[in-house]
């Protein structure tokens, strides 16, 4: 009896749901990532969104942020804010783990949120927003603004650079049986609690605190996360995203 290609063309998925995050490299994922971004930065171009998301951030969003102490929580309200051809409740948690990451530091307020977008969109975003953003162009943009960063593909490196960084920028498989659950991408504050995470459920909420990165990633999606990098950053930056 033939195969119904239907179910053919279902077997196939099910089998690459699993294949990339169990059997394909951090390196390998961040390494196509890197190039698919280069792809995009090839072909660059204005998405118009600048103007608008500035008066959205400001008007729509930001005022709530004095109920989180400046942390963006609720990545799902965003979908009035656009990344490229996309919006930011789809695919800008990276973008979002960056605008924390600087609340994070406490060396004054982050510029409106849109200013990351617009400068994400020149170089780092993916498929024209579709897959968010590559974690080496995080590393890079981090960079650029003035941060020092150790940037880790090795689940066994993460408590050392956490215990030696100020913050922290996390991105990892929701579910690591699944890549079809995706990929997230977060930042992780340190205080005298503990390491709370930010952005994880986009409900509105932080999570923790935790004692350490394992125990924090063990306690998203029921233990079912597994990382695949982890940026420790560390200086100030006085850079102005114009």
């Amino acid at each position: 009896m033939p195969i119904d290609n239907e179910l053919r063309k279902k077997t196939l998925i099910g089998k690459l749901d699993g294949f990339i995050p169990g059997k394909v490299s951090n390196k390998v994922v961040v390494g196509t990532l890197n190039l698919m971004r280069g792809a995009n930065r090839i072909v660059k171009k204005d998405y118009g969104t600048l103007v608008e998301n500035v008066d959205i951030f400001e008007t729509q969003h930001k005022p709530y942020l004095t109920n989180t102490f400046g942390f963006i929580e609720d990545q799902h309200n965003y979908t009035d804010m656009r990344f490229g051809k996309y919006t930011m409740d789809y695919s800008g948690c990276e973008v979002i783990a960056v605008y924390n990451a600087i609340n994070a530091l406490g060396e004054g307020e982050p510029q409106n949120l849109a200013y990351y977008i617009a400068d994400f969109e020149n170089d780092g975003m993916v498929l024209n927003g579709k897959f968010g953003t590559a974690p080496k162009a995080i590393n890079d943009r981090l960079n650029k603004y003035g941060f020092e960063t150790c940037m880790t593909l090795k689940e066994e490196e993460y408590n050392l650079i956490a215990g030696q960084s100020r913050t922290l920028i996390l991105t990892f498989y929701n579910d690591k049986d699944r890549i079809s659950s995706q990929i997230h991408t977060v930042n992780i504050s340190k205080s005298d609690r503990g390491y709370i995470a930010h952005n994880v459920f986009c409900n509105g909420k932080p999570h923790g605190p935790f004692k350490n990165i394992y125990d924090l990633m063990n306690a998203i999606n029921g233990g079912r996360a597994m990382g695949i990098s982890l940026i420790g950053i560390e200086g100030v930056t006085s850079l102005t995203l114009k």
